[in-house]
């Protein structure tokens, strides 16, 4: 089932704002590093070991987007799983565009 628009704007509002937050089956969390994130279903995807927090996007626990606090781009793996995570690449997608971050 698609995402309401209340769960897209909380969504967006997290991913925009970089704050824990936990909608349904997608949150978003701090880690000390990258390889403190949970990878899930990710398997051998390789992202730098930045010795810096960094913040991931996870959908059913599979990161879907992340990003370190020091820097302002976004990694988001061009990997597909299951139509819902795929609907949650989407919105966490249009959210980096800034579509969902309204308040």
């Amino acid at each position: 089932m698609a995402l309401q628009e209340a769960g897209r704007r909380a969504i967006g509002r997290g991913v925009t704002r970089r704050e824990r937050f936990r909608h349904g089956n997608v949150r978003g969390d701090w880690y000390a590093s990258w390889s403190d994130v949970p990878r899930g279903r990710l398997d051998g995807y390789l992202s730098a070991d930045v010795d810096a927090p960094v913040y991931a996007v996870h959908s059913y626990g599979t990161p879907i987007a992340w990003t370190y606090a020091d820097d302002e781009s976004w990694v988001t793996p061009g990997v597909r799983y299951s139509r819902t995570t795929t609907n949650h690449q989407g919105v966490v997608g249009m959210a980096l565009l800034g579509v969902w971050a309204a308040a």
